[in-house]
Parts: C-alpha cells; sequence; structure tokens
C-alpha cells in the first residue's frame, strides 16, 4: 500500500511544480543578471522562457479537453 496519495496524470501536477521551479529559477537569474549582466544569463533567461512556454502550451492543451467545474463544486 502507497504512503502517499496516488496522483491522477489529469491533475498536471507534475507541470504546475515546473513552472514554480522555473520562474524561481527565472528568478535567481535576473537577481544575478541585476549584479552582473552578461550575455550568458540573458541567453539562459531566454532559454528558461522558451520552457516555460512548452509547459503553459500543454497545460492549454490539458485546460481545453477539460471539464468545466461547477463554482459550487470548487
Amino acid at each position: 500500500m502507497p504512503f502517499t496519495d496516488p496522483i491522477r496524470p489529469q491533475d498536471h501536477i507534475d507541470e504546475v511544480r515546473k513552472v514554480g521551479r522555473l520562474a524561481q529559477v527565472l528568478l535567481d537569474l535576473r537577481a544575478e543578471y541585476e549584479h552582473k549582466p552578461r550575455r550568458a544569463l540573458l541567453e539562459q533567461i531566454v532559454q528558461r522562457l522558451d520552457e516555460l512556454a512548452v509547459l503553459r502550451a500543454d497545460l492549454d492543451g490539458a485546460l481545453a479537453q477539460s471539464v468545466p467545474v461547477s463554482p459550487a463544486a470548487e
């Protein structure tokens, strides 16, 4: 018997967690860039933004396929 609650793939918990991790990485890169602007840091920021765009597309697709929940059920 598992010690954690089972995660349903349709919950997209992993994608949402990745968004949070990438957001934190972007904050760290911003702080580093403010301290010492470098082209390599800008390239990393753009790369992370691209990763966020992919996650957004995944979540948009999942949202389009999901069944709307009534406000009373939330």
